[in-house]
C-alpha cells in the first residue's frame, strides 16, 4: 500500500513531526531549519512488517533532486535518512529487490529571511541625525537584531537613528537561528563653509560687510540681523560672493542656510558713523495759488551739526509758507558728508464756473478745486441753479472741499415773463415710485417747456409738454421730493422706494 502525506503550516513552522501513515509503517521527521540548508533527516519504523516479513530489507528514498539513495542490506525493522533537502520523497522497503510497502513523506523549509531598508542620511556636514529603518520578513518569528557600525557603535533595536556618517550593518537572527546580514551606508552632503570675507566701515556712506557662499547645496539664502530684528535679506542659486552696504554702527549677526538647512553664522561690528536720512512731512498747498505749503524734516544720522541749503535760498531744516513746485535741500554734517533730497508739492486746479441763463433760470456747471462744492447766492440760495427769477443780477461764490472759493455774476431779463400763458399743473400719483403722470391745460401755446429738480436744485430730467396729460418714466430717480417747474407754475411731489 502506497501512501503520500503532505502537512502544511502557516501560522508555525514545525521541525520534526511523527507520523503514523499505516498500522505497519511510523515515520519521524525533521524538517530544514534554515532555507536552502539540507539538514532535514526521516526515520522509518516497521510496527508490524506484516507486507514485508522478516527481511532481510532494504530502505530507499526517492527525490527529484537527489535521485536515489539506498540503504545497505539490514535485519533492522528501522532506517533514518539524514542530511536531506527540503522537497517530496517516496520511501520504499524492499525484499529481495522487491518493492514491498511504499510511501510518500514530505521535508520541509521556512522561507528566507529578507530584510527590506530605507536609510535617511545626514542632513548637515558633520551632524548626527542620520538613521535606518528596516523591516523583515521570512524565517521563522520572534526576530532578533544585533548592529555594528562606525566609531563601535552596536545597538539590539530594530531601527537606528542618531547616526553620524558611515557604515552600518544588521544581522538580523530568527527563532531557529537562522540569519541573514545587510550592510547600509550612511552619508553626508557637501560642507557648508560660508566665509566672512571682510568688513569695512566707510564714512558718510555706513559700513559694508562682504561674504562667500561655498559648499552644501544652493540656493542660499542669508539674514541680517541688529538687535534681534531683520535688516536685511538676500538670496543666491549659486556660490558667490554677496555684499551688504550702508550699514548704521551696532553688532549684527549673520545667518547663512543652504537649501538643506544648514545654517552657519557670522558675527561683526560696524563702528562707522550712521548716514544721513531724513523722513519727511508734507503738506500741500490747499487752494491754487496759495502760499500755505510746508516742508518739514526729521533728520537722524550724520556727524555734529547739520547744515542746510534749499534751492530758494532757504537755510532753516523746515520750510514754510510755500507755493507748488519742486524743492531741493542739500544736507551737510561736520565731516562734510553730503546728501540731497529733492521734494514736490502740488496745489489743486482752479475752480472754473461755466453757465448758461435760460429765460428766468441760472444754470451752472462747477470743475476744478477739490469737488465736494457748496453754493451762496447773493439772494440767499444755497442750491447750484436757480429758478423763477425776476429781472436783476445775481452774484454766487462756489466753495470746494477744501475751502477755495470762486466768484462769478449773472444778469437776468425777464421782460415779457409776465406775458407767458399760465399752466395749470397736477401730478399723480403723489408720492409715487416709477412713473408719474402730468395733467396740464394750456391757453393757446400747442406746447410748453418743463424742468424737475431735486432738493438741492439740480436739474435731473426736462422735456416739452405734447399732451394735456403726460406720463413720464420717473424709475432712475433717488427718493427723495422734487419740484416740477412749467412756466411760471411750481409743483412739488415725492419719490419713494
Amino acid at each position: 500500500m502506497k501512501i503520500q502525506i503532505i502537512i502544511t503550516l502557516l501560522s508555525l513552522f514545525v521541525i520534526s513531526q511523527e507520523v503514523v501513515l499505516s498500522q505497519s509503517l511510523q515515520f519521524s521527521i525533521s524538517n530544514i531549519t534554515c532555507n536552502g540548508q539540507c539538514n532535514g533527516s526521516m526515520s522509518v519504523n516497521q510496527i508490524f512488517p506484516i507486507n514485508c516479513g522478516n527481511g532481510p530489507y532494504q530502505y530507499e528514498i526517492v527525490a527529484p533532486i537527489l535521485g536515489t539513495i539506498t540503504s545497505p542490506v539490514t535485519s533492522a525493522t528501522s532506517f533514518t535518512f539524514a542530511n536531506l533537502c527540503a522537497g517530496n520523497y517516496t520511501l520504499n522497503i524492499l525484499v529481495n529487490g522487491n518493492i514491498c510497502e511504499s510511501a510518500g513523506f514530505n521535508i520541509s523549509q521556512p522561507n528566507p529571511i529578507s530584510i527590506a531598508g530605507a536609510v535617511n542620511n545626514v542632513q548637515c556636514c558633520g551632524a548626527a541625525n542620520g538613521a535606518v529603518v528596516i523591516a523583515v520578513s521570512g524565517g521563522t518569528a520572534p526576530y532578533y537584531f544585533q548592529w555594528n557600525g562606525s566609531n563601535n557603535f552596536s545597538s539590539n533595536s530594530q531601527n537606528i537613528a542618531q547616526l553620524p556618517t558611515g557604515q552600518y550593518s544588521v544581522q538580523v537572527t530568527d527563532a531557529n537561528g537562522c540569519s541573514d546580514t545587510v550592510t547600509y551606508t550612511i552619508t553626508e552632503p557637501d560642507c557648508f563653509t560660508p566665509s566672512l570675507d571682510s568688513v569695512v566701515n566707510t564714512p558718510c556712506q555706513g559700513g559694508s560687510v562682504f561674504y562667500t557662499f561655498n559648499g552644501g547645496t544652493g540656493p542660499y539664502y542669508s539674514e541680517l540681523y541688529l538687535n534681534g530684528l531683520v535688516c536685511n535679506s538676500l538670496g543666491s542659486e549659486e556660490e558667490e560672493q554677496m555684499s551688504v552696504t550702508g550699514l548704521i554702527s551696532g553688532v549684527y549677526i549673520l545667518n547663512l542656510t543652504d537649501a538643506t538647512g544648514c545654517s552657519n553664522s557670522q558675527i561683526f561690528a560696524i563702528s562707522s558713523p550712521t548716514p544721513i536720512s531724513a523722513q519727511t512731512n508734507l503738506s500741500s498747498p490747499n487752494c491754487s495759488g496759495d502760499m500755505n505749503g510746508m516742508i518739514n524734516l526729521t533728520l537722524t544720522g550724520g556727524s555734529g551739526t547739520l547744515t542746510y541749503v534749499w534751492m530758494n535760498g532757504e537755510t532753516t531744516e523746515d520750510i514754510i509758507n510755500i507755493g507748488a513746485g519742486i524743492y531741493s535741500v542739500t544736507i551737510t554734517d561736520s565731516l562734510g558728508c553730503i546728501i540731497l533730497y529733492s521734494y514736490t508739492l502740488t496745489e489743486p486746479s482752479q475752480i472754473v464756473i461755466n453757465s448758461s441763463i435760460n429765460g428766468s433760470a441760472i444754470d451752472i456747471t462747477v470743475s476744478g478745486g477739490t469737488p465736494g462744492y457748496t453754493f451762496s447766492w447773493s439772494n440767499g440760495a444755497t442750491t447750484e441753479d436757480l429758478s423763477n427769477l425776476s429781472s436783476g443780477t445775481y452774484s454766487v461764490i462756489v466753495t470746494d472741499a477744501n475751502g477755495c472759493t470762486s466768484t462769478d455774476s449773472f444778469t437776468v431779463d425777464n421782460v415779457g415773463l409776465e406775458q407767458q400763458q399760465s399752466v395749470e399743473l397736477q401730478v399723480f400719483p403723489n408720492p409715487t415710485n416709477n412713473q408719474l403722470t402730468i395733467r396740464h391745460s394750456v391757453n393757446s401755446l400747442g406746447h410748453h417747456s418743463y424742468v424737475i429738480e431735486d432738493s438741492y436744485g439740480r436739474k435731473v430730467l426736462e422735456g416739452s409738454f405734447e399732451d394735456s396729460e403726460e406720463t413720464l418714466s420717473i424709475a432712475h430717480l433717488a427718493p427723495g421730493l422734487y419740484q416740477l417747474h412749467a412756466g411760471v407754475k411750481t409743483i412739488s411731489f415725492v419719490v419713494i422706494n
